[in-house]
């Protein structure tokens, strides 16, 4: 069986036995008239796959009402052959809140007309949830001169502060959000004037200060080396000798002193 020359059996091998994250759709007049969900892509809208393929656009009447106006933009922008990445929430049939990751391409005929898409669904709640934890300095970015932004893996806008919304011509950052990073940057380099946020101050130039030259080293007068005489030991028998002589010397002095002074006593008695 086909649809529009498309072989519908062929669609249904696809979405059921290779590639349960699938959605494959047949375009006419730019309108969906036929379907095909994959069991994973059908989990993750919290329906079963019969359900979204017997109503095609029941997937857009589930999204979250603060996201649906940019998800019906995207959509168009799509049954103009345009790509589709867009991260938005959804309400499950249980009536839980889900995030969903949708990344569609178009066929087009030999006039230029979307007559095909195919696409993948996934649920990126718990991804989310990291993300809204880098979002908590969102007051920091706001505030910051310089450009800035945050975006998931498949290049869409999460967040950007309104430096960088104005360099890339946007008039506010909501204009940015929630598209893909490929659909805002110009291929072409802003003006230089741009890139500079307005809110930044001049930088004050530092004035030059120059640079003391150190005051010259005070170098201590070289001292010539004071030469010593080498120390020479007396032999030890010399010096026992020497002293040995001193004592008999002593020992002689004595005695001649006493001898002289007996003879002039005998001399005096003689004389007596």
């Amino acid at each position: 069986m086909e649809v529009d020359g498309f072989d519908a059996h062929l669609c249904e091998r696809l979405v059921r036995e290779f590639s349960t994250n699938l959605i494959i759709a047949c375009v006419r007049d730019r309108e969906i008239v036929r379907k095909w969900v994959g069991a994973a892509a059908a989990e993750v809208y919290g329906y079963d796959s019969e359900e979204l393929e017997s109503n095609p656009m029941l997937w857009l009447d589930v999204v979250h009402p603060a996201d649906k106006a940019r998800v019906s933009a995207a959509f168009d922008r799509l049954m103009s052959g345009e790509s589709f990445v867009q991260e938005y929430r959804i309400f499950r049939s249980d009536g839980q809140m889900q995030w969903v990751r949708d990344c569609y391409t178009a066929a087009c005929d030999s006039e230029g007309s979307v007559v095909r898409l195919i696409g993948l669904a996934t649920g990126v709640s718990s991804e989310r949830a990291d993300i809204d934890n880098l979002l908590q300095f969102k007051n920091v970015l706001d505030a910051a001169p310089s450009a800035a932004a945050i975006g998931d893996l498949s290049g869409q806008v999460l967040y950007c502060n309104d430096a960088l919304a104005r360099i890339l011509g946007f008039e506010s950052p909501d204009e940015m959000i929630g598209r893909n990073f490929v659909e805002v940057v110009p291929e072409e380099p802003p003006p230089a004037e741009l890139v500079v946020a307005e809110e930044s101050a001049p930088v004050e130039a530092a004035p030059d200060v120059v640079a003391e030259e150190p005051a010259p080293e005070e170098v201590a007068p070289e001292v010539a080396p004071v030469e010593t005489a080498p120390k020479v030991a007396a032999p030890k028998a010399k010096r026992k000798r020497s002293k040995r002589k001193k004592k008999e010397g002593v020992k002689d002095g004595k005695g001649s002193s006493n001898d002289g002074a007996g003879a002039e006593e005998r001399s005096d008695r003689g004389e007596s």
